[in-house]
């Protein structure tokens, strides 16, 4: 007689429709739970955009701070990115920070005060999906103007407020749409595309 495999729960007997609707339940449940990291935030509220790509988002009685995976804004504070980021694309640094505060000021307008969901990448994991400045990274689901949830770093970049940050690893699918939304950006002019020199 062959063995029945068993969940540890009692599971419904269903055919058809009702089987599938059971069946594509069930493999979400696992997607959503393999996204959540243990000890890291799930959902929280965004209390501040401290720029375009960074969040301090209230959760489990703490505030994280959280760089948005594959983005990057232009700076709005004078430090050493800025000049190196001045060397690289030959922008005169004023214009640099007076982009990097539209990019901050498009970022708070999207996220601040929202509920936000928090999604990792497994590529982060070894170094406990944090950055060097100890940052979370993490992709942010917050809810947009239609009131359906959006992802902010998709948005940001949709919007012409970023470019996509490839570098670092991350779903090649997420990149590959990051990549797509700021070439569309750019070649409507789009955000800041309107102004930086390319």
């Amino acid at each position: 007689m062959a063995r029945r495999f068993t969940v540890g729960f009692p599971l419904p007997r269903a055919r058809g429709p009702v089987a599938v609707v059971l069946l594509v339940l069930l493999v979400a449940g696992v997607l959503v739970s393999q996204r959540a990291a243990p000890g890291l935030p799930a959902v929280g509220t965004v209390a501040v955009a401290v720029d375009g790509d960074t969040l301090r988002v209230r959760a489990g009685g703490r505030t994280w701070r959280v760089r948005l995976i594959g983005i990057d804004t232009p700076e709005a504070h004078p430090c050493d990115k800025l000049d190196r980021d001045a060397r690289r694309t030959r922008q005169d640094k004023q214009t640099i920070l007076r982009l990097g505060r539209q990019a901050g000021d498009f970022t708070r307008a999207l996220c601040e005060g929202k509920r936000c969901r928090l999604e990792y990448d497994p590529a982060n994991a070894a170094s406990g999906h944090c950055d060097r400045y100890g940052r979370l990274l993490a992709f942010v689901w917050v809810t947009g103007e239609d009131g359906a949830d959006v992802l902010a770093n998709t948005e940001i970049v949709r919007a012409g407020y970023a470019a996509a940050l490839t570098r670092y690893p991350f779903h090649e699918g997420r990149k590959a749409e990051l990549m797509r939304l700021e070439r569309e950006a750019r070649a409507e002019g789009r955000g800041l595309w309107r102004e930086w020199r390319h």
